[in-house]
């Protein structure tokens, strides 16, 4: 029950656990599976690690021990972590696009100027190591932290994490440690911090004993939210008060959105619907297209973009697809969608800047859409592609095609349709 003097509530125990995706993956242009939600640990990349010396040691220190399996490192010279990214123009199209070698980030934001990337590798420095760092398209890494690989933890049942997002010029850090066969031993710890100050954070603005699983993190200047698979939980960063934003509703929350304090997902019932909510108001249903779904939807805090599927099928594909948009507003009352055009196949998406971009297999590429005027461009890079970009911007979209890959829009040529 919601306190009605403090939308902010104690956060004792949060289902870590829930139904997956109400599609089950069906539906979805064949080939291609959407995020698979709780990170695993193993990122792809390896850094040879061995002995660190010198000017390219990252001064590897230990930062926060939860338990004695499960010490987070810290880099004082994270700059010596993950090495800038050495852009050159790409041969294929060499206009307006630069490629870089290496596998890019797990999610990024971009500031207009320079993108910032949630990186990880894995690194033997003499033991096995996951690390996690926040990269930047231009310029040294930004800061860095390290914990023990999944493979060290004996036994295998407990789980030693670190958890990075970046947005809205801050990051959100949450550590945990979850020991499956004892819980009094299990431990959660929340870190948040300007994009210049988030390596020196000390103090955690949440710690919980009985931790939440973040599957998806989402951060700005206002707010941290979390889905977990079975819940939003809104986190405080003033104050590390918690609410969870999804109570009232029936559906099973999936696809997180956060614009400062305005928080939005998509309500996954007998149809599937957008909803919201902020610290003061109680989750409610923003949008609805009944008897359509409405999925894929995404905003970038100037417009909002979404997928509606009319009649669905058993295999859950839909007989009619399409794309909207609208400006972003919070009041839904205010809400002036627009229909932007007929859509072949949803898949996993990305959003900003105009550009709504759908991820397909045959050939692995990404459909591009310009939102104002529904015309449809193709990204299909020589090794093909098979995730959603790490962010979208009105001149520039990075993406991951084997080598990380910055490339404006506007120099791919229209589909004739």
């Amino acid at each position: 029950m919601l306190l009605k003097r403090s939308p902010w509530i104690a956060l004792a125990v949060i289902a870590c656990s829930g139904p997956g995706d109400a599609d089950g993956g069906a539906g979805i242009d064949s080939g291609l599976v959407m995020d698979a939600g709780h990170d695993s640990g193993m990122d792809a990349g390896t850094d040879a690690g061995g002995g660190d010396s010198g000017p390219d040691d990252p001064g590897w220190e230990p930062w926060i021990e939860l338990a004695d399996d499960c010490v987070v490192e810290r880099a004082t010279n994270p700059e010596a972590t993950i090495p800038p990214w050495r852009w050159q123009a790409c041969s294929d199209p060499a206009d307006s696009c630069w490629e870089a070698p290496g596998g890019g980030g797990k999610t990024g934001w971009f500031d207009g100027e320079i993108g910032y990337l949630v990186s990880g590798v894995i690194h033997s420095g003499g033991s096995a190591w996951v690390q996690r760092a926040i990269t930047r398209t231009l310029g040294p890494t930004l800061a860095a932290w390290r914990f023990p690989s999944p493979a060290t933890l004996v036994p295998e049942n407990r789980s030693c994490q670190v958890s990075l997002a970046v947005g809205d010029g801050h990051a959100a850090l949450i550590i945990e440690y979850v020991d499956f066969d004892d819980s009094r031993r299990s431990r959660q710890m929340f870190y948040f911090g300007s994009l210049s100050e988030i390596a020196a954070v000390e103090e955690p603005i949440l710690e919980l004993e009985s931790p939440i699983a973040p599957q998806e993190i989402a951060v700005t200047s206002e707010l941290i939210a979390v889905w977990t698979g079975g819940a939003v939980v809104a986190i405080d960063p003033a104050g590390g008060g918690t609410r969870r934003m999804n109570e009232p509703l029936s559906g099973i929350p999936q696809n997180l959105s956060l614009v400062g304090s305005h928080v939005l997902w998509e309500d996954w019932a007998d149809v599937v619907r957008i909803a919201h909510g902020d610290p003061i108001t109680a989750g409610s249903l923003f949008h609805q297209a009944d008897p359509g779904d409405i999925k894929g939807f995404q905003t970038d805090g100037e417009r909002f973009a979404w997928f509606q599927g009319y009649d669905r099928q058993p295999d859950r594909s839909y007989d009619r697809l399409e794309l909207w948009t609208a400006p972003y507003v919070r009041d839904p009352a205010t809400l002036e969608p627009r229909m932007v055009r007929e859509m072949e196949a949803r898949n996993a998406s990305a959003y900003g800047g105009g550009w709504y971009v759908v991820v397909r297999s045959d050939p692995r590429r990404l459909d591009i859409v310009n939102v104002e005027d529904g015309t449809l461009r193709h990204w299909i890079p020589a090794g093909g592609v098979s995730t959603p970009p790490l962010y979208v911007s009105e001149h520039e979209i990075l993406a991951q095609s084997g080598n990380l890959v910055r490339f404006d829009p506007h120099a791919l040529p229209v589909v004739a349709e």
